[in-house]
């Protein structure tokens, strides 16, 4: 259990999603373990918390809204080709492999906030 805990912790410390790694140090507390430091540090001039581009941050942020990827396109007035690419992108610095996974690292940042447009 213990092992699982702090594995946890790491991936949740990876994918900046803090109020899932509070809980796994918590755990880790009440297991009495002290949680080893994971060196994950976001690095500086980052947007906000994420480590994306304002438009990476907007595509993210779309993708969490549901839209498909040709919405999205539409949406920003950019092909269908260069939304893949932002994923591609997204997916690569957050170390993520997916839609459900982007949605999940949105919500769990606080970066549900309205987009313009």
């Amino acid at each position: 259990m213990r092992e699982a805990a702090q594995a946890a912790l790491v991936v949740f410390e990876r994918l900046s999603a803090q109020r899932y790694a509070r809980l796994a140090r918590r755990l880790l507390g009440q297991l009495g373990v002290r949680p080893r430091a994971s060196g994950h540090r976001p690095p500086r001039g980052e947007v906000g918390q994420t480590r994306l581009s304002p438009r990476e941050l907007e595509v993210a942020r779309l993708v969490a809204e549901g839209l498909t990827n040709a919405e999205i396109a539409e949406r920003l007035v950019v092909s269908p080709r260069t939304v893949t690419t932002h994923l591609d992108n997204i997916y690569g610095r957050l170390g993520i492999s997916s839609r459900t996974a982007l949605v999940r690292y949105v919500a769990d940042s606080g970066l549900l906030t309205p987009t313009t447009g």
